[in-house]
């Protein structure tokens, strides 16, 4: 549910909905990050712009890939299944933020089968080859781990929530905050 109303997709998202998600993902979240968050919702992609047909997809995935050109909100959010991938992502957006002193986090979120209904979500690497998009300013292997949420991730599939310090790119550089 967003915000307490249910998610409509259209034919062409069905398609290319990933079904068979791995069951942890890690969301790195940051200040300035189109996603919003709170606790008893979740996360909530900045658009609720809902692609119809192929071109309308492809251009979502295509900005929403583009970190350089942040011209359009998008409703994705983006995920990993790596966690590594994940810490260091994390800690890319503190050598490119030193300035900032707010935190970064790492959310880790569980998808049950019984929960797998309440999330539509893609595979990048899917997306980008049968889309046919080209993306030349990302190599695959960044985005080979990562998989995108369509406009949210209820509370009830986030379990823990991890703020990352910056300066270090190993696992202990988070500390550990359950909940």
């Amino acid at each position: 549910m967003h915000r307490g109303v249910e998610i409509r997709t259209s034919s062409i998202m069905e398609s290319y909905r990933h079904r068979e998600l791995p069951s942890t993902l890690y969301r790195v979240h940051h200040p300035g990050a189109q996603a919003s968050y709170s606790d008893d919702y979740g996360f909530n992609a900045a658009s609720n712009f809902l692609p119809l047909y192929l071109t309308g997809l492809q251009d979502a995935v295509g900005n929403h890939l583009d970190w350089e050109h942040r011209r359009f909100t998008s409703p994705f959010i983006s995920t990993f299944d790596n966690k590594q991938h994940a810490v260091r992502w994390a800690q890319r957006w503190y050598e490119n933020n030193d300035d900032n002193d707010e935190m970064c986090y790492i959310m880790e979120i569980n998808i049950e089968e019984e929960n797998e209904d309440d999330v539509i979500a893609f595979r990048v690497t899917e997306l980008v080859n049968r889309l046919g998009l080209s993306i030349p300013w990302l190599k695959p292997s960044q985005y080979r781990s990562e998989y995108l949420f369509y406009r949210q991730i209820p509370s009830k599939v986030i379990v823990d929530v991890e703020p990352v310090r910056p300066g270090t790119n190993s696992e202990h550089s988070l500390y550990r905050q359950s909940y």
